[in-house]
């Protein structure tokens, strides 16, 4: 791989200059100061001091090292630098998606920043959150949302910030989605649908109807189930003293945040969250024909919000 010009990104809410092209990302002023820098190096094999390791990675009490045999290795260093070693059979393609979806999740992490795997639209001003694990249908049901006219905000996490005034805010953290060809094909999106995220995958980026580009206060949170045994969609309010393990729950990496004692920031945002409109379990069903249900069920509730706020 060859490392390209400096690249300017505005990614949840940090500045990101990468010599590697970053598809997907929304541009940010060229001369802006950077936040965290990528660029190509020498990665070691291993940490000299390392606190805890797994399978794939080791974490020392500054920098973070992940090996991916068939993409490369990473070095991620205070929260400001990635280091990157590819692999000789990696695409430009295979690094990019990686540095999207996984190591700068962990870069957040590491800056003690609050980082959720979820998707997020906007409605009246305010961002909704779809909370879950991979494969749960954050993207596709963003994606629904957005073909519904409530503008695309985030795909796949939403770092969290709590500001002076005690609310929760997320920033965008890309320019469009990310979808599974299926997604795409149930969807009708097959016009909107760019270049793969990597070449072994039959997933794309797409294209958004609308895009928010600034941070915005969160309205509320959803957790996705799935009812596997019916056909009906199910919005039910979660106490606050579960939605805060819940919502940890659905951190980028929980095992990280107890690791680094980064209990409080999350803790916070919950309770953030939780005054501006709550935390939802919202149980759907597994058919895809029936997405048009679910957003009907989602725009009755937010209405639903809506009025008890102006009451």
């Amino acid at each position: 791989m060859h490392p390209h010009s400096p690249n300017a990104y505005l990614i949840s809410g940090l500045i990101v200059r990468s010599e590697i092209v970053l598809p997907g990302m929304i541009p940010a002023a060229p001369g802006a100061a950077p936040d965290v820098t990528i660029g190509s190096g020498i990665v070691p094999h291993a940490l000299d001091l390392a606190l805890e390791c797994g399978p794939t990675w080791q974490r020392g009490a500054r920098q973070f090292l992940l090996h991916l045999p068939s993409i490369g290795r990473f070095l991620i260093e205070d929260g400001a630098r990635i280091s990157v070693d590819p692999a000789d059979c990696a695409t430009d393609q295979d690094v990019a998606a990686i540095l999207v979806v996984c190591v700068l999740g962990l870069l957040f992490q590491q800056r003690g920043l609050v980082v959720l795997r979820a998707s997020a639209v906007e409605t009246g001003g305010r961002a909704m959150l779809f909370c879950g694990p991979s494969g749960a249908g954050k993207s596709f049901l963003a994606a629904a949302l957005d073909a519904a006219g409530h503008r695309f905000v985030a795909d796949d996490l939403c770092v969290v910030t709590v500001d002076g005034q005690g609310r929760a805010l997320v920033s965008p953290d890309s320019a469009g989605l990310r979808l599974w060809w299926l997604a795409i094909r149930a969807l009708g999106l097959e016009d909107r649908r760019g270049a793969k995220l990597r070449q072994a995958l039959e997933k794309f980026h797409v294209r958004p109807s609308a895009a928010c580009a600034m941070p915005l206060p969160i309205g509320c949170a959803y957790l996705l189930a799935e009812d596997r045994h019916g056909d009906s969609t199910a919005i039910d309010p979660v106490a606050i003293a579960q939605s805060a393990l819940m919502l940890g729950g659905n951190a980028f990496r929980p095992a990280l945040v107890e690791q680094m004692k980064q209990g409080k920031p999350y803790f916070l945002a919950n309770a953030a969250i939780a005054r501006a409109g709550g935390v939802f379990t919202l149980r759907r069903p597994l058919n895809l024909k029936r997405t048009d249900t679910v957003v009907a069920a989602l725009e009755d509730h937010w209405a639903g919000l809506a009025d008890r706020s102006a009451a």
